[in-house]
């Protein structure tokens, strides 16, 4: 959309009054402001490895943000762990496959997300059912993607007449331009914002608001109907059809994105990573100086090197040294000091493992590769620190998706009772197979405990099909301790 395709431009006047310290990124900041867009723009650009990069877009929009924080100014992202971290939370989330009744495969293969036994099967067929149509074996992993690179995620909660269909639609968290939550977290009202060039050349900005009572769309500012559908239209579910899911919660609107924290770090060693690099580069290519009779000069003749493209042989200067000569001393310098390469690293080192002290979970999976001969739940309790940011996260991810889940289904089930479905899938009329697995629910099914749900907590490792077995068979040992107990207990009493 035109907000990510505008990150130059949107982020070139506001570098230069960003703060390291940064609670609220909407706060005013030496009478400018960060946008929110801007900042999840930010972010997102740590996670693609794309931060520093020169873009000609009306100059370098890096430039203020590294002249702000003192930052070398030929830095570049050489050591950024964001996209592990990130992608690390979109595996571990929801792993492995999802099921129409959420129980355990035959196989051992981990249940993406597990149900408790005894949760209505109408109702997870019907969940099943709205996660075909939404694609959501992938749409799961994206939507934690967002959010764990960014802190927040919208999901909307699509209603498609003509198709007959209920699916969720992700959306970048920078198009969320108005949002308004109730103290539990459920969302009262969002607008999403944004701009695009029309074929007629122009530029336009696009605003949808949503609310409890009515849909609205507007086109710079004035009411616009999209493709011939009114310009607004009644709610009529009575709630608002999205989920805010935050990836840590801050007790406010807004969450923080797994990297939280380190952003000043992870500057601080690519700044010292990009000088040292860069003084490498100069001692490999630098001059020698011979000290004979004469004044200082080039032995060669050579003339400054053109741009690659514009060589023959971009090569061709590999096999050839700058040499200088000067007065008689019968020496020969180099002009570059030295640098002392280990010392350097070990600095590097020692910022790079302060960053992954910071975030364990970098180094989970390296861990359990070292521990051959652990079993699944004693590798669990090695990593309780990893364990323990995951289920935060989890925490968060679980309750938006349950509320996804209950409002997907109570929509399917008003418009299929409501007739609205009719004929749309199948043009013969009637409902499609699919289409009926919403018929037990309505709007009100929600008030009348009938979508009642929960997500299950899913092991940080998975358990392999011989510590299931072992531990199916440890269980009914202690049941049948439990029986015997209770008949000498019995025994003794008579």
């Amino acid at each position: 959309m035109g907000t990510l395709s505008n990150f130059g431009l949107s982020l070139l006047n506001s570098f230069n009054a960003w703060r390291r310290e940064y609670p609220d990124p909407a706060q005013v900041q030496g009478g400018k402001t960060l946008t929110r867009p801007q900042w999840y723009n930010l972010l997102w650009s740590y996670y693609t490895n794309s931060a520093f990069e020169h873009m000609p877009l009306q100059g370098n929009y890096w430039s203020g943000y590294k002249q702000a924080y003192r930052l070398y100014r030929n830095m570049r992202s050489i050591y950024n762990p964001t996209s592990r971290l990130v992608d690390f939370y979109a595996g571990i989330i929801y792993p492995g496959v999802l099921t129409t009744d959420g129980k355990d495969l035959d196989d051992s293969t981990p249940i993406a997300i597990p149900f408790p036994d005894g949760t209505d099967p109408q109702l997870l067929n019907a969940i099943a059912q709205v996660w075909r149509w939404s694609n959501w074996q992938a749409g799961k992993g994206t939507m934690v993607r967002y959010a764990a690179a960014t802190g927040n995620v919208l999901v909307e909660v699509k209603d498609d007449l003509e198709r007959g269909e209920v699916f969720f639609d992700i959306v970048w968290p920078g198009l969320v331009k108005d949002l308004d939550l109730s103290p539990s977290g459920v969302v009262r009202s969002y607008a999403l914002e944004y701009s695009a060039t029309d074929d007629d050349g122009f530029g336009y900005i696009y605003r949808k608001e949503v609310d409890e009572n009515e849909f609205r769309f507007y086109k710079n500012g004035l009411p616009w109907s999209y493709n011939g559908d009114p310009a607004s239209y009644a709610n009529p579910y009575g709630f608002v059809p999205a989920a805010w899911i935050k990836h840590r919660d801050l007790a406010g609107n807004w969450g923080a994105p797994a990297i939280s924290g380190s952003i000043p770090k992870v500057d601080e060693l690519n700044s010292l990573a990009s000088h040292i690099h860069d003084h490498i580069h100069r001692v490999v290519g630098s001059p020698t100086i011979f000290w004979a009779k004469g004044d200082v000069n080039a032995i060669s003749r050579i003339g400054k090197r053109a741009a690659s493209d514009e060589l023959a042989d971009p090569e061709a200067d590999r096999d050839s040294i700058l040499m200088l000569k000067g007065p008689e001393g019968g020496r020969a310098d180099s002009l570059i000091a030295e640098l002392n390469i280990p010392g350097a690293m070990d600095g590097l080192d020692r910022l790079i493992a302060e960053i992954e002290h910071d975030h364990p979970e970098l180094a989970m999976y390296q861990q359990l590769r070292e521990m051959s001969t652990v079993t699944g739940p004693a590798a669990d309790r090695l990593l309780g620190d990893v364990k323990q940011m995951v289920m935060e996260a989890a925490a968060n991810y679980d309750l938006g998706s349950v509320r996804l889940f209950q409002m997907a289904v109570a929509m399917g089930g008003y418009r299929v009772n409501n007739g609205d479905w009719d004929g749309t899938a199948d043009k013969a009329g009637g409902l499609t197979k699919h289409q009926q697995a919403f018929k037990p629910f309505n709007l009100d099914s929600y008030g009348e405990g009938a979508l009642d749900l929960a997500i299950m907590p899913r092991p940080l490792v998975p358990l392999t099909q011989k510590e299931q077995l072992e531990l199916q068979q440890m269980e009914i040992s202690v049941q049948q301790a439990t029986v015997q107990v209770s008949l000498m207990e019995k025994e003794n009493i008579e």
